[in-house]
C-alpha cells in the first residue's frame, strides 16, 4: 500500500511540475501573443527597399520579408514558420496585409497566435 502511494505522489508531483514548468508558461505565451497590440505604419516615411522582421516568443517564432517600393508594401515573404496547419493557414493574413497594405487587419481564424506573430515580424520589418 505504500509503494502504491509513493509511486502516486511521485506521479502527480512529476505531472505538476511539467504543467508548471511546460504547459503554463506555453499557455501564457499564447495568450500574451493573441491579445498582443499591432502598430499602425505610416508608408509615406518608409523607403524603397526589402526589409527583414521577426517575432519570437515561446514556441511561437515568424521571420518575413517585406519589400516596399513607391510607399506601398509590394510583397510579404514568410521566411520561417511554424509547419503546423495553423501556422500555414495564418500564413494567409500576409495577403490581407497586402490587399489592405495596413496591418490592421483580420487574424485567421483558428490562428490567432500565429497570424499576430506574423502581423508583428511585418510591423517589425517596417520599422527599421
Amino acid at each position: 500500500m505504500l509503494k502504491k502511494i509513493t509511486a502516486a505522489s511521485i506521479i502527480f508531483t512529476v505531472v505538476i511540475s511539467v504543467y508548471i514548468l511546460e504547459v503554463k508558461p506555453r499557455l501564457q505565451a499564447y495568450e500574451y501573443v493573441r491579445n498582443m497590440p499591432i502598430g499602425a505604419i505610416d508608408l509615406s516615411k518608409i523607403a524603397d527597399g526589402v526589409r527583414e522582421g521577426s517575432f519570437s516568443l515561446s514556441d511561437i517564432s515568424c521571420k518575413v520579408k517585406v519589400a516596399v517600393k513607391n510607399n506601398k508594401i509590394e510583397s510579404v515573404e514568410i521566411v520561417e514558420n511554424a509547419s503546423n496547419d495553423l501556422a500555414k493557414k495564418a500564413e494567409k493574413v500576409a495577403g490581407s496585409v497586402l490587399a489592405a497594405q495596413s496591418l490592421q487587419v483580420e487574424c485567421v481564424t483558428g490562428a490567432t497566435a500565429t497570424s499576430k506573430a506574423i502581423l508583428k515580424s511585418i510591423e517589425n520589418a517596417l520599422e527599421k
